[in-house]
């Protein structure tokens, strides 16, 4: 094969190289959704609402053993002129799911508290409740151990024998939770500048797109660029040929 050849055969080949990975990073990235606990946003709130803000992410994650895992982070997002602390908050699950055993991890945190089910008035019942402390109608409490505004926590729900994949799971949710089938609420203490009164928000849902960190770009020579190569060698292997002749 000449130099010309294996120029072309290589360029061709790099050029295969890139497309496939364009194709590769191009897949379609993992979705989630949040509930976002703020009036201003559609979510409901006690009629004394005085600005507690907070969010509630659903991650699902295949376990193992036919289980799935759900990862909910729960964030405080009160601005800080205002703060809170919050204590609990609640969400549903689907009526097919109440026979399922499952295991709660606290991960840490100080939501150590769980209720299954747990009222929360005005809004009524709730599948699950978890709280920092207090009992299961979400009165009463101290509020010392709440999250603060700008923290964020992370719990676990893990479910055995639910006979779906953890993607097919959290489409089932997501599609739920967007048309208010299952609700998810939160509970604020110590709001305001004087930590005088408190919040309940129902959540308000919100579709989210993870997005995967960028890789890096496999650049492919220009058509222009790849006929200079070419020419280039073209005219290198003459005078390499006149040079030889010259010589004998």
């Amino acid at each position: 094969m000449n130099n010309l050849s294996t120029l072309v055969k290589n360029t061709a080949i790099s050029a295969g190289v890139a497309i496939a990975a364009s194709t590769f990073f191009a897949a379609t990235p993992a979705d989630a959704f949040t509930m976002r606990f703020d009036p201003a946003l559609g979510g409901a709130a006690t009629s004394d609402y005085t600005g507690s803000t907070g969010e509630l992410k659903f991650d699902f994650l295949d376990a193992g053993n036919d289980s799935v895992k759900i990862l909910l982070t729960i964030s405080n997002t009160t601005p800080s002129e205002i703060g809170s602390s919050l204590v609990g908050f609640t969400f549903d699950q689907f009526d097919w799911m109440e026979t399922l055993s499952y295991t709660y991890d606290d991960m840490g945190t100080n939501f150590t508290r769980v209720f299954d089910p747990v009222t929360m008035q005005p809004f009524g019942s709730f599948d699950f409740g978890i709280r920092t402390t207090g009992n299961g109608n979400f009165q009463g409490g101290s509020a010392n151990l709440g999250l603060r505004e700008g923290n964020s926590a992370q719990v676990a729900f893990t479910f055995q024998k639910v006979g779906k994949t953890a993607s097919e799971l959290e489409s089932l949710f997501s599609s739920a939770y967007e048309k208010g089938e299952l609700r998810s609420g939160a509970r604020f203490q110590q709001v305001g500048p004087n930590q005088a009164d408190s919040d309940i928000v129902l959540g308000h849902y919100f579709q989210s797109v993870e997005i995967p960190p960028e890789e890096p770009v496999v650049s492919v020579p220009e058509p222009t660029v790849t006929l200079g190569l070419g020419m280039f060698a073209l005219g290198a292997l003459g005078a390499g040929r006149k040079n030889r002749k010259s010589e004998c």
